[in-house]
């Protein structure tokens, strides 16, 4: 899979990442290293932590702050 490493080739670009801490499918400590990652690049990113939530729970109580996000991003 993808690595934080990956990151480099879209330094550029701004980046929204979401996730459930109580997410059974995918660890947020996968994605704490990613935020971590663009934190140390000095990229444009938002990292939201939905505090109970699990994997759909991410997309549904993010979706607004995904939008959000783009419409404050956008060219």
């Amino acid at each position: 899979g993808l690595s934080p490493t990956s990151l480099e080739a879209a330094a550029d670009v701004p980046m929204v990442l979401v996730h459930g801490d109580a997410d059974e499918a995918v660890s947020g400590d996968q994605t704490r290293r990613w935020a971590a990652k663009m934190r140390e690049m000095g990229m444009k990113y938002e990292y939201y932590e939905i505090r109970g939530g699990g994997h759909r729970d991410a997309i549904i109580a993010g979706a607004p702050r995904v939008f959000a996000f783009f419409d404050k991003h956008s060219k």
